[in-house]
């Protein structure tokens, strides 16, 4: 089976915290779509309403082109940007942190916009914003989000969701993105969405840590999938656990390879799928 590359798009919960998510992915322009369906799917899972999604989707769009556009100088440096999302109590609170150039004190004016960053659309768009960093050290742009009590599709009684649900919402838009990318027929797409979906439901309840991570490759007609670290025997159980009636075990039926690797006493499955002739 063909290795994940460093390059792929890792989706990361807290097994036991709801509400959270991280993201991290290379900043690349095509990658911030990503970002962007990713938001989708956490804000649906929370029952955050169209009006507060649309301000996210484009504050955040505007802190990852700025990424993309000024935090790394040097081409052929990994170029890492991480998208911290955190739920609480109808606030929301997104974090775009890179490890690239930085800044130095007192050049951001939030007020103004510098060479197409934006920093004024995103002050516009958001309850509060923080930016800091240091030379050489990243920046960390902090953005806060308040729904409107007022917008219909707004449900504040809705459940605080556990970090399953957080999971399933964001690796679902994640995987059905990249399948569209790496242009599988609208049937392979939803069996990528299917396997998202089980993956999803099965692996928290096996990781062997604080936190669980699903990398996801794109590449021509293919998806790779690493979920990790799994406790002993997780994998294993992972793939068991998805047999439906009529079925059998899905992440078999419907995925092209399926492995477990063990690094000490952590396991971490393997899943390939591609499109069919």
């Amino acid at each position: 089976m063909t290795g994940i590359s460093d390059q792929g798009i890792q989706v990361e919960v807290d097994p036991t915290s709801a509400g959270e998510v991280r993201l991290i992915l290379p900043a690349v322009p095509e990658n911030v779509a990503v970002v962007r369906q990713a938001l989708t799917g956490l804000t649906e899972t929370l029952g955050i309403g169209p009006g507060v999604l649309a301000d996210m989707k484009t504050a955040v769009s505007e802190a990852c082109n700025n990424v993309v556009v000024h935090a790394y100088p040097d081409p052929m440096a990994a170029r890492p940007v991480e998208i911290i999302a955190v739920a609480n109590e109808g606030d929301v609170a997104v974090t775009v942190r890179d490890r690239g150039r930085g800044i130095t004190p007192g050049e951001v004016d939030l007020d103004a916009d510098r060479d197409g960053v934006g920093l004024s659309l995103i002050t516009a768009l958001t309850a509060a914003v923080e930016i800091d960093g240091a030379p050489d050290e990243g920046t960390a742009v902090r953005m806060r989000f308040v729904p409107d009590p007022d917008d219909p599709a707004h449900d504040p009684e809705l459940p605080k969701p556990d970090a399953g649900a957080v999971l399933s919402g964001v690796l679902g838009r994640t995987v059905a993105m990249l399948a569209a990318r790496a242009n599988f027929s609208l049937d392979r797409l939803s069996d990528a969405q299917l396997v998202s979906d089980a993956v999803a439901a099965h692996a928290l309840g096996h990781a062997a840590a604080s936190a669980l991570r699903v990398q996801v490759d794109d590449d021509e007609r293919a998806l790779a999938i690493r979920v990790g670290p799994l406790t002993a025997d997780g994998g294993e159980r992972v793939v068991k656990e998805s047999d439906l009636p009529g079925v059998g075990l899905l992440l078999e039926h419907l995925v092209d390879d399926v492995a477990v690797t063990r690094d000490g006493d952590a396991e971490t499955l393997e899943l390939r799928i591609a499109e069919r002739p």
